[in-house]
């Protein structure tokens, strides 16, 4: 009798795809922990050849243009859908089809580009995405995919913020933004199959890393290893061990401050109201320590030793008024999860019960909890049935902390110098390669980035001394601002002997392993979110 498990996510909190790594916090059996060696700067000799910069990437589409973009005949169908789409993904804006005469003719422009370096990825679409004007403030736009079920593919269009245009920017500055969040759409870089095609993992011993160009620096597995395991544990609980038994990430919910969300629909069995009340001003103060720096997107945990002390009593004051507030729910991690993730185990075609799902003799409850109780973290804490549900939770965040310390303090595999080249880097490079074709300055999108920074004369002054830029934190597809700024101007240098427009779509591949895609990936759906959000 076959069973599926359909999952849907009901609140706003990502979701890890996929099964998560197991993590054991007692060993370091999910880690090679040793090093990779003592390797220069762009020697990778103990891995596979670096790769040629002046080719691009195959992203081996598997479904033809025609299939996988939504076209629509008139404006009045785009307005219509484009409604309809914003809503679906909480975006509460109004669009309007854009009449500007200068924005119109730079989207053209960097879709021509497109047309001349990736002529695979733009075969038959001889006309660039309508585009839309969004009434919202900043510099930003974007573009998406549709993962309802009755659609199930990327709509083409391509959506502007009002702000920008209205911007007196240079044109290749907004050329830079147009032809990343274009790169998104026609690369379909936003599809977890094809970051997972994109992704490289790579060491920079000392973290100097000029020349280095993470598109074509060969994929080193003991990185892979390292960062797809914090990755994991940073979409689970948050990525700051200092926050202890507190689940808190800097912008979206994890998964375990979504089930702390569920769990407050308990609050009508607890005897303790004011604790519940402490419990989320104390974990609301907790969030504020998270800093905005000079990154546009990034966020940055750097505390004073004072103010630590400060967060662990913080800490301590909120998880006990989290037991106080919760002493008396006793449902298992794996039942506030299954109502968490409002999950169906379907019986050739009917709903099993949740009566069904929860009783572990059955079929129903043992696919259902292989999905969702991957993590051997989870799993033992989850077996002890007489300990009030916050217990298991709070212990399961500290040990997932405390793990993911453990290996960011490993000085065998120093944090700093471990790289992830992601879709943010991959459409950024493919910006730079836009900006060349069409014979604009390719560094149009590395000057919008440092124009938006609070200093931005410190960021191009460090680059300019020859220094390397802060990478950011490699588990944030956006890395830290100057950086990226820092790293298209690399990729730039770098193609000056390359011609500006191949000859034909150089193919390559990049990697000896089978990319799997990462249980840390957020869908496209919230990777849309996010960037509508600046983030």
């Amino acid at each position: 009798m076959p069973l599926v498990v359909v999952a849907v996510a009901c609140s706003d909190s990502p979701k890890p795809s996929g099964q998560s790594p197991a993590v054991n916090p007692q060993t370091s059996d999910a880690i090679d922990g040793g090093s990779t060696g003592d390797r220069n700067v762009g020697d990778f000799t103990t891995l596979a050849p670096a790769r040629d910069v002046c080719a691009t990437l195959d992203y081996g589409h598997q479904r033809s243009n025609a299939d996988y973009f939504l076209r629509f005949d008139n404006d009045s169908a785009a307005l219509e859908y484009s409604r309809g789409f914003l809503a679906s993904n909480g975006i509460n804006a109004d669009a309007e089809i854009a009449r500007d005469s200068r924005l119109i003719r730079l989207v053209n422009r960097v879709f021509d580009g497109f047309r001349k370096v990736f002529p695979l990825e733009t075969e038959g679409m001889d006309r660039p995405p309508r585009v839309l004007v969004v009434d919202q403030e900043g510099l930003n736009a974007f573009a998406g995919y549709d993962e309802r079920r009755d659609v199930d593919k990327a709509p083409w269009l391509f959506w502007v913020h009002r702000a920008t245009v209205n911007s007196s920017r240079p044109d290749a500055e907004l050329e830079g933004l147009y032809a990343h969040e274009l790169a998104h759409l026609i690369l379909r870089n936003l599809l977890p199959e094809t970051r997972a095609k994109i992704r490289t993992h790579y060491r920079v011993p000392g973290g100097a890393e000029h020349g280095v160009i993470g598109a074509v620096t060969p994929d080193d597995p003991v990185v892979r290893a390292r960062a797809e395991e914090l990755r994991t544990i940073d979409a689970l609980v948050g990525r700051e061990a200092a926050f202890g038994r507190l689940p808190l990430s800097a912008f979206e919910d994890n998964e375990y401050q979504s089930l702390l969300l569920t769990l407050a629909k308990q609050r009508n069995i607890s005897s303790d109201a004011k604790a519940c009340d402490a419990a989320d001003e104390g974990i609301r103060r907790a969030r504020a320590f998270y800093k905005a720096v000079v990154s546009v997107h990034d966020l940055t945990f750097e505390i004073s030793p004072r103010e630590a002390a400060g967060l662990a009593d913080l800490e301590d004051s909120t998880v006990t008024m989290l037991r106080r507030c919760y002493a008396n729910v006793k449902k298992s991690i794996f039942e506030l999860k299954l109502e968490d993730r409002s999950v169906r185990v379907l019986v050739n075609g009917t709903p099993a019960s949740l009566q069904t799902i929860l009783d572990p003799t059955t079929r129903e409850h043992k696919l259902a909890y292989g999905a969702l109780m991957s993590n051997s973290v989870e799993q033992e804490v989850d077996t002890n049935t007489d300990r009030p549900t916050i217990e298991r939770l709070l212990d399961i965040v500290g040990t997932l902390h405390r793990r993911a310390d453990t290996l960011t303090q490993d000085t065998s595999l120093p944090i700093d110098e471990l790289r992830v080249f992601d879709l943010e880097e991959d459409a950024d490079d493919a910006a730079v390669r836009v900006l060349r074709a069409i014979g604009d300055d390719p560094r149009g999108a590395a000057r919008l980035f440092v124009g938006q920074m609070p200093d931005p004369d410190a960021c191009l002054s460090e680059i300019e001394s020859g220094r390397v830029p802060r990478y950011g934190r490699f588990i944030d597809s956006h890395n830290a601002t100057c950086w990226r700024a820092f790293h298209t101007m690399e990729l730039a240098k770098a193609l000056e002997s390359c011609p500006a427009v191949p000859a034909q779509n150089s193919k390559y591949s990049r990697f000896t392993y089978t990319a799997e895609i990462s249980p840390a990936d957020p869908s496209p759906t919230q990777l849309l979110q996010r960037r509508f959000n600046g983030r």
